[in-house]
């Protein structure tokens, strides 16, 4: 066990190019753990298609645990800081921990 999760995230197209090609999710991002829903909570395709219509799309992600937080009764993840997607492709809190994360952050974030 890696201490890594696979979450459900419901979007548009367009924010999904976005997120991919910056590797940020914004602070308060919501994410099901379960692309079907669950028994408390929507799938991740119903919001998407509620919220952005026929565009609604969803994207799955593997997500470092720590610094999540459950939220609906534990049927959804919340994200109360930025995640950013590493070199390996698993997303952390964006808190800066030291020195030279916040020389790795501000580096990616110059090739926006």
């Amino acid at each position: 066990m890696n201490g890594t999760l696979t979450l459900y995230h419901g979007t548009s197209k367009q924010n999904s190019e976005i997120i991919n090609s910056n590797g940020i999710f914004n602070e308060g991002s919501y994410f099901s753990v379960s692309k079907g829903g669950t028994e408390f909570g929507d799938s991740p395709i119903s919001v998407a298609k509620r919220k952005h219509g026929k565009d609604g799309i969803v994207i799955d992600i593997e997500v470092d645990a720590r610094g999540l937080e459950t939220a609906a009764a534990g049927s959804e993840i919340y994200a109360p800081e930025k995640l950013i997607r590493q070199e390996d492709n698993v997303w952390t809190s964006y808190g800066v921990k030291n020195r030279q994360q916040l020389i790795d952050i501000w580096n990616k974030l110059g090739d926006i």
